[in-house]
């Protein structure tokens, strides 16, 4: 059995020897951050727009990290492993404390980078869920990182399992789509895509952002609520590690049978990642 070895605090280690103590506040209170970076020919993909987002979530936080310097610790990993294609991990604790929800200020944040294998394909359309949680406000907790107390999403994926679907989509506090337990969602109808605006309290993807910035004309984004989705011709998750993920089920609302849209945005990713990766 191949060994995997993961960046822990400093250096590279196997990564049955990558062990947090039991005081670490990630594990005590989820008090920490992470982000997940598709790896191409042993490269990272949209490095740049993943340690912008973790840098400003750790600043959202407040805990107190430079995280520029960490590539070379990704590509290390990658490097040790052998990684040619797959996906790349960031977490990111509060380091450790026994002060209840106060934070030692002595305490160095924890750091862990694994990598795993994800090979890139067009996978099977999926059936989606309502959930009946929704997207927590910025008041109430900081919208737009991948924060490791995400229990939200958790208790969503979980929910949509039990009830046969492989994903949850989940409304904001207003009603209106926010996004899926674990990516973007985007609907195509009338020749125009349409997906929620930063206010439904969504997480900006990488994909997403892809999306946007290429088809500038032709996506609309903004408020919208299921009824908005009913006469779509597709829908599909956005996310770094399906890229695309086509939809054919939500709930008893909408049923989808074309993927063609789909399946044309996720070569057109394939063909950028490829670029950026050569």
């Amino acid at each position: 059995m191949t060994k995997n070895y993961v960046f822990f605090n400093g250096g590279i280690v196997p990564q049955e020897n990558a062990k947090v103590s039991y005081l670490d506040r990630g594990l005590r209170f989820g008090d920490g951050l992470f982000e997940t970076i598709r790896i191409y020919n042993k490269k990272p993909y949209g490095w740049q727009s993943h340690i912008n987002r973790l840098s400003e979530g750790l600043k959202k936080l407040k805990i107190n990290l430079e995280v520029e310097h960490l590539k070379e610790n990704f590509c290390d990993v990658i490097e040790k492993n052998d990684m040619v294609e797959g996906l790349g991990k960031i977490i990111i604790t509060a380091g450790d404390s026994n002060l209840g929800y106060a934070r030692d200020p002595e305490s160095k944040p924890n750091i862990i980078i694994e990598t795993t294998k994800s090979a890139i394909k067009f996978h099977e359309p999926i059936d989606v869920f309502i959930s009946r949680f929704v997207r927590p406000p910025e008041n109430m907790l900081p919208c737009g990182f991948k924060t490791l107390c995400n229990y939200n999403s958790v208790l969503a994926k979980q929910e949509a399992i039990e009830n046969g679907c492989h994903e949850a989509i989940q409304l904001d506090c207003n009603g209106y789509i926010s996004e899926l337990s674990s990516g973007n969602v985007f609907w195509l109808k009338q020749g125009k895509l349409y997906t929620p605006s930063l206010e439904c309290n969504i997480i900006p993807g990488i994909v997403r952002s892809f999306l946007i910035d290429n088809h500038a004309s032709e996506v609309n984004c903004g408020k919208f609520v299921l009824k908005d989705i009913l006469h779509a011709e597709e829908v599909f998750l956005t996310n770094v590690n399906y890229l695309i993920l086509p939809i054919k089920k939500i709930g008893n609302i909408w049923n989808g049978q074309d993927f063609s849209r789909s399946k044309e945005i996720f070569n057109e990713i394939v063909l950028d990642i490829k670029k950026e990766c050569i």
